[in-house]
């Protein structure tokens, strides 16, 4: 397995964390009150990161 297919593996993984927990604050705290700052917090990445 190559660096490409890595990262690519990693990325997608990212993508799948962040629409978890998005999906995850909407239904618990509403759509208005979830921000980029929440799900970052929630993934333990920083806000600038996703």
């Amino acid at each position: 397995m190559g660096t490409k297919e890595r990262r690519a593996r990693e990325k997608e993984q990212l993508q799948q964390r962040i629409l978890s927990a998005a999906r995850e604050l909407f239904v618990n705290e509403g759509y208005e009150n979830v921000s980029m700052r929440k799900i970052a917090h929630k993934i333990e990445y920083s806000p600038t990161t996703i």
